[in-house]
């Protein structure tokens, strides 16, 4: 439920603002001063929890006194995939402590990469060639399907290459 006090923002870019404190107000809702006239804070009441959920699916890229910078990143997905995270679950983090709605495009992009977790297995087997294989076997499988295709073409002149690059069409 996005409600005005929660502490969280999410950005469009994937960040997460996390506010830490939250100001002291009295009976009015005016901020409390003290002796030198600065406004009064305490902890954030939902902070901890807060921190705590997002740290299941994001990474900490910031921490100052204040605000608490996060980035949902595939990695940091996929590694809550990994324990058992659904898109679901993380869409009801975000939501639970926004306080401005989610950007669609983030929840979107979360479920994305969450459906792609597992595709793709590497497994080391006795007697075969490994991951240059495995490369090999994925660019037959495309061209098969009449995908992209893969072809070989020199490096520019000047570079001091001379080995060949791979060139998608």
């Amino acid at each position: 439920m996005m409600r005005p006090d929660n502490p969280l923002i999410v950005q469009s870019d994937r960040s997460l603002m996390l506010h830490t404190v939250t100001s002291v107000t009295d009976a009015q809702g005016r901020p409390v001063k003290d002796a030198q006239g600065r406004p009064m804070t305490r902890e954030h009441p939902r902070f901890a929890e807060a921190r705590d959920q997002i740290a299941l699916f994001a990474e900490l890229e910031k921490s100052p006194d204040y605000l608490h910078t996060y980035r949902i990143t595939p990695i940091s997905v996929w590694n809550a995939a990994a324990m058992g995270l659904t898109a679901e679950k993380i869409q009801s983090v975000l939501e639970e402590f926004a306080c401005v709605p989610v950007p669609r495009n983030v929840l979107v992009e979360v479920q994305g990469w969450i459906e792609r977790y597992g595709l793709l297995r590497l497994e080391k087997r006795e007697g075969e060639a490994g991951l240059p294989a495995l490369r090999a076997r994925r660019g037959a499988r495309r061209r098969a399907r009449g995908g992209a295709r893969a072809q070989e073409r020199p490096r520019a002149r000047g570079t001091g290459q001379g080995e060949p690059r791979l060139r998608r069409r």
